[in-house]
């Protein structure tokens, strides 16, 4: 199953793979270091880390999660669960920024971790390449489910043990871009064969009235 993301990206004086200006002709636009070269920081240009998150219809937040307020637009650790905290609220469920981690949980205390088991998920280098060259695209994350019980008397598919999450390739989440459905007119219907989805056809004749409510009803 896919849900959907928002990528947001937050300055930082890290060198990361993306890079904003903030004055000129390009300001705002995208550019990744791979082509743009290093940031001119002393020209306005900025270095961004990306975080990907989810609303809490897709993933409920936790006390100790990483979450986006964007309202004031910060990334903090929360010290609450979903039940309190508003809709303004998303969790960060992968990053490029590897300040985050997630040793709280486990045995590391260092301000930069890279035990494997303490590593915030990554991104992929294209899904960077494709979001810089479509920012304002749709995106998706392939999630699934894992039973977090391991008691033996538990069954594999009870509700309260089972959970959805990102599915990840070597600690890297796999993000694509939400698939538009493409839209015909009703000339295109015609021509390419619309004729399979009417209804009835009466004396030979296609009813025009059946392929007015299938437009209506499914394009």
């Amino acid at each position: 199953m896919k849900k959907i993301i928002t990528a947001v990206l937050l300055p930082t004086e890290d060198k990361t793979d993306i890079i904003i200006p903030t004055r000129g002709v390009g300001k705002r636009i995208l550019h990744l270091k791979e082509y743009y070269g290093d940031a001119m920081t002393d020209m306005g240009d900025e270095y961004h880390h990306t975080y990907i998150t989810v609303s809490q219809d897709v993933e409920p937040i936790k006390e100790g999660d990483y979450i986006y307020h964007t309202l004031i637009k910060d990334i903090s650790v929360s010290n609450y669960s979903s039940e309190v905290l508003s809709e303004s609220f998303r969790k960060v469920i992968a990053t490029t920024d590897p300040k985050l981690h997630i040793c709280g949980k486990n045995k590391c205390t260092k301000d930069v971790c890279t035990f494997p088991d303490c590593l915030y998920p990554s991104l992929q280098q294209s899904f960077l390449k494709e979001f810089v060259a479509n920012p304002d695209g749709e995106w998706e994350v392939e999630y699934e489910t894992k039973k977090t019980c391991s008691a033996p008397h538990c069954l594999d598919l009870c509700d309260s043990c089972v959970i959805a999450v990102p599915k990840l390739i070597d600690n890297t989440i796999v993000i694509s871009e939400v698939e538009k459905k493409k839209l015909y007119s009703r000339k295109d219907m015609i021509k390419y064969g619309a004729w399979r989805y009417y209804d009835t056809i009466a004396n030979g004749q296609l009813e025009e009235d059946a392929f007015d409510r299938y437009i209506k009803e499914n394009l």
